[in-house]
């Protein structure tokens, strides 16, 4: 198996632990802490709004960045991909 796809599916998996855990705990400790009832998840709405809010501009930037950068390797005559 290639080791980069290993890599990928097990960092992958480790973020979707890490974002199921923040949200189970945020709200319980959110609802200790916070001074009214209403605050108690607004760390979390934060988290998923900003979340949304940039899922789309991130690819576009990504694309705009890999296709600079497959133009400059081009225009100097290297290839995008090693052999």
């Amino acid at each position: 198996m290639n080791c980069a796809l290993l890599l990928l599916t097990l960092y992958q998996g480790f973020f979707l632990t890490n974002n199921v855990t923040f949200i189970a705990v945020n709200g319980l400790v959110g609802l200790a802490l916070a001074p009214s009832v209403w605050m108690a998840t607004l760390s979390v709405t934060a988290y998923v709004a900003g979340s949304s809010t940039l899922a789309r501009s991130v690819p576009v930037l990504l694309t705009a960045i890999a296709l600079v950068w497959y133009a400059a390797r081009r225009r100097d005559g290297l290839r995008a991909r090693p052999a």
